[in-house]
């Protein structure tokens, strides 16, 4: 009899680490949900990797027109976190580093489509980044009725030409490849910051962004 307690209470220490495991290691566990992350990390690695022609080919240039790009931003101008990842994007630009933009406008954000719309509508590249870091530093168009008070703030001359291109089929099935190819690479947030080699989610840092090139 006394050596049928040890015996059961192996049986019950074991019984409860296979379910202390279970907890662990299942999908919405911490383990799990861990492991989850790492596979669908290198699957969009892999797959960034295979479409990084076609990323450099869509992308905006925040940096130097015809640099070569280190990063690509998936981004929405409507987005809190986006917006306060800028001044890092600008620092690494400063740096010398290619950061390329891919538009991601989320539903959640009414205005964001039509500021993409806008955005692809730049006629060079310098005017989208004048324009862009009016669209990321300026909020107060988020409540405003129409781009008049920031395009006037470019001076850019264009307008009849912007409005055609906007209102265009072409550029807002431009947009849809943006959101497409983000939408094939798993991205589902923004910002979202990928190299050939690396992957950031979430508001970033200088030293973020840098890191996306030594991973």
């Amino acid at each position: 009899m006394k050596g049928s307690i040890p015996k059961a209470l192996d049986l019950l220490t074991g019984l409860l680490f296979l379910g202390a495991l279970y907890l662990f290691m299942r999908p919405e566990g911490m383990v799990g949900a861990k492991w989850q992350q790492v596979a669908s990390d290198r699957a969009m690695r892999r797959d960034v990797s295979g479409q990084w022609n076609d990323l450099v080919v869509l992308s905006q240039p925040l940096s130097r027109a015809h640099m070569e790009y280190d990063i690509i931003e998936f981004s929405d101008y409507e987005c809190p976190f986006c917006r306060r990842s800028s001044p890092a994007v600008d620092s690494v630009v400063a740096l010398g580093m290619g950061v390329g933009y891919i538009h991601m406008p989320l539903p959640a954000h009414p205005r964001a489509p039509e500021a993409a719309l806008l955005a692809l509508c730049a006629p060079s590249a310098e005017f989208f980044q004048t324009l862009h870091d009016l669209l990321m530093r300026d909020g107060a168009w988020q409540k405003e009725a129409d781009f008049s008070r920031i395009r006037a703030a470019l001076h850019d001359g264009n307008d009849q030409v912007i409005d055609v291109c906007m209102r265009s089929d072409s550029t807002k099935s431009l947009l849809a490849r943006h959101s497409a190819i983000a939408t094939s690479l798993r991205v589902t947030g923004t910002p979202t910051f990928v190299s050939r080699t690396g992957i950031h989610r979430g508001l970033a840092t200088v030293a973020d962004l840098k890191g996306l090139l030594v991973q």
